[in-house]
Parts: structure tokens; sequence; C-alpha cells
């Protein structure tokens, strides 16, 4: 990975990174098949970065991404904003919208949102929920999926 990011001011800041992946491909073992690698998949991503937009504490992003790899393409953006608010609750909510088409002809495109909610408790324990919707649109010569799921979590995040 290769990142830069530039202060424009007190509240605004701009970053672009390059992240090159290369997953191995696993041999058959069992029951299990033999998966190919990935080869080389290049993500270029730019980010626009706030704090103190809305309230004095603060931090929304915005990020564009395109994917490009042997096997498919994709892009994404999202939008997303977290607070701070009586020094022990966080609030975060985020936007997001994949597309990608491979080159068996194969288009995705999924919208997703979710909302986390956190309270810190003493000084190395959080508690957190979170509840997030997803919608894909999956379409190929032959078929067409239009799925959607909800999902939440409840837990604790412990930092030593």
């Amino acid at each position: 990975m290769l990142g830069v990011n530039r202060n424009f001011n007190s509240r605004w800041q701009l970053g672009g990174d390059i992240k090159l992946y290369n997953i191995s491909g696993t041999p058959a073992s069992g029951a299990l098949p033999e998966t190919i690698g990935t080869g080389n998949i290049l993500v270029y991503t730019l980010q626009g970065i706030a704090t103190g937009l809305l309230t004095k504490r603060d931090i929304s992003v915005l990020s564009l991404s395109y994917i490009d790899s042997r096997s498919y393409t994709g892009e994404s953006a999202s939008l997303s904003y977290r607070s701070l608010f009586q020094d022990k609750w966080t609030f975060d909510v985020a936007l997001r919208y994949y597309t990608q088409h491979d080159n068996a002809g194969t288009d995705l495109s999924r919208w997703s949102t979710n909302l986390r909610l956190g309270y810190r408790w003493r000084d190395r324990l959080t508690l957190e929920g979170e509840y997030g919707y997803e919608k894909t649109l999956t379409e190929s010569t032959a078929t067409s999926d239009d799925s959607s799921r909800h999902y939440f979590s409840l837990g604790y995040r412990w930092d030593f």
C-alpha cells in the first residue's frame, strides 16, 4: 500500500492510496476443491475527511474506490459519520454503494447502511450495538437475483 494525505486547513484533508493484493490459490484437499489465486488486484482510493463538520467532535469521510483485477472491475462510494458526545457515547452511521462487473458477464450492485451506538464503560471497555441493512442485485445473462438482509450485533470491545 502507498498512500498520502494532505491537510488543507484545520477541518479538511484529502487522501489517496493505492493497494496491491495477490491471494494465492489452494490445492484440493479431501472434499474441498482447488481454488485459483486472484492474481494482482489493484485498489485505487480517494478520500475527503472532515473534522468538526456538524459538531465539535465528529469525523465525516467520503471515500471513492476503483478496483481492477484480471477477473472483475468494481467501483465503490461510501459516506461515514462518527460523533462523540457526552465523553462516553459514540454514534456512527455509514452508507455504501458497490458495483462490480466480471469477465463472465455478471453484474452486481449493493447498497448498504449501518448504525452503531457505543458506550465507553470505564477506561478500556466499550459496549456496542449495531444494526445494518444490505440490498444486493446480481444479474447475468442466465439469472437475476435480488436479495436483502438485516443484521444486528451486540457486544463489547476491550482495549488492552
